[in-house]
Parts: C-alpha cells; sequence; structure tokens
C-alpha cells in the first residue's frame, strides 16, 4: 500500500473524498489542538475550537490554491476560530466569574503548573507550539516534524531555544513573587 503526501491527501479531500479528509482530520488533530491550547487553556473550549476548525476547513477547502500551504492554511484557521471561541466565551461570562475560574487550587504544586502554562502563552507561537505538543502531548521528536514540516535537526535547536526561553521567563517570575513576599514581610 503506497502512502500518500498531504497534498494527495488534500487533493482528495477537495475533491471530495470523506475518507481523505477524516485523513487530515487525524493527521492534523494534535496539532490544531497545540495551536487552541495557548489563546484557550479550557479543554472543553479547545475541543470546541478543534471541531468548529475542521468544520470550517471542510466548508472552505474548496478555496485553497496550492496544496502545499494547507498546514499555514490550517493554522491560520485554528487561530482565528480559537479566537472566535474565546470572544464568544468572553461575553457569556462577567468579569468576576472569570477571575474566580483563574484562582484555582492553592497548592504549590498546581500553582506552578499553572505558572508554566501562563508563560508558554508568553512565547512566540515558533517555541510555544513545539514545546504543548512535545510536553502536554507527550509526541516524539519525529511526530512533531511531521505535523510541523520541518526537520529534525530544527526541531531540536527550536526545543532548546523554547525551553531556555520558558526557563528565563520561570526564573523572572519566581523571582519577582520572591521579592513581593519579601517587601509584605518588611512591611
Amino acid at each position: 500500500m503506497m502512502v500518500a503526501s498531504i497534498e494527495e491527501i488534500v487533493i482528495e479531500a477537495k475533491n471530495g473524498d470523506r475518507e481523505a479528509f477524516n485523513e487530515l482530520i487525524r493527521s492534523y488533530h494534535k496539532l490544531v489542538w497545540a495551536i487552541c491550547y495557548p489563546i484557550l487553556k479550557n479543554t472543553v473550549l479547545i475541543e470546541e475550537a478543534v471541531q468548529e476548525t475542521f468544520i470550517r476547513v471542510f466548508k472552505e477547502l474548496r478555496n485553497i490554491k496550492d496544496t502545499r500551504s494547507f498546514p499555514a492554511w490550517l493554522t491560520t484557521i485554528a487561530r482565528n476560530t480559537s479566537i472566535d471561541v474565546q470572544r464568544k466565551e468572553q461575553r457569556k461570562l462577567n468579569t468576576r466569574e472569570r477571575f474566580k475560574g483563574q484562582l484555582g487550587s492553592t497548592e504549590q504544586r498546581t500553582e506552578r503548573r499553572e505558572l508554566v502554562k501562563e508563560l508558554l502563552n508568553e512565547l512566540p507561537e515558533k517555541y510555544r507550539v513545539p514545546l504543548v505538543l512535545k510536553y502536554l502531548h507527550k509526541l516524539n521528536n519525529v511526530e512533531i516534524c511531521g505535523l510541523m514540516s520541518m526537520s529534525e535537526g530544527t526541531l531540536r535547536g527550536i526545543l532548546y531555544r523554547g525551553r531556555a526561553m520558558l526557563k528565563a521567563l520561570l526564573e523572572s517570575e519566581l523571582e519577582l513573587k520572591m521579592e513581593n513576599k519579601r517587601e509584605v514581610k518588611d512591611e
């Protein structure tokens, strides 16, 4: 059995082949999830955005001209859909409910985990998406390279720089928190 390239699968899906479209969903679901995650930070909303992304892709697939640009096109749709879902959700919630939901658990471990997730959002997308795929979705480098259309060497460099950036942000944030605790103690 010959494995079809993404371009061939996109062409087949564009021509109405539902199985080819299902293959696109299987191939890109985790990437779309990783793009939606930093914007929405809520599993239910992320799944809603992922589903809506693929619905939009299905409706608009016939308009894509260059099938090689499918991953970039899909990324743009996922990002825009996430922003739309976020806006819709923000209209539903008042400020107090959003603040209450962000407080979460007071346990230090949970707080640290949330801080790392928050700091991930400050990273440029180029570094954030591979880190989310690797450490939150537990994908290996080969899988990430396939999803993001890059060489393994490029991915290793991006992961190294992304971890270094995240570490610097984390150290800075923790140092700031320690200074604030000292100031409160001194008063």
